[in-house]
């Protein structure tokens, strides 16, 4: 079961933020990229299950609410790479 989905992000950021951090491609096709999303998503799922995994069972049966939003900013803060600002950065931390 994820944590968040490609939906949950483009609800949190804006479509238009959401492809602006995802068309990567050379010329832009003005879309959100689904694949590179999905994968920040992957990512920050990775993270908080290397948290989980000594003092949970995983995959976990039901999350809670509150990890679809810390992998939300995972997730927000890895597609920003270097361009993540001090907010984005304390929110991650």
């Amino acid at each position: 079961m994820p944590y968040a989905t490609v939906q949950d992000l483009q609800d949190r950021l804006g479509e238009a933020k959401l492809v602006q951090l995802t068309d990567l491609g050379d010329p832009p096709n003005g879309l959100v990229d689904a694949a590179v999303a999905q994968r920040a998503l992957d990512d920050a799922e990775a993270e908080i299950d290397g948290y989980l995994v000594g003092r949970y069972a995983l995959p976990l049966a039901s999350a809670p609410a509150s990890l679809r939003v810390h992998c939300l900013t995972i997730a927000h803060y890895r597609l920003l790479g270097d361009a993540a600002g001090e907010n984005i950065r304390d929110d991650y931390k």
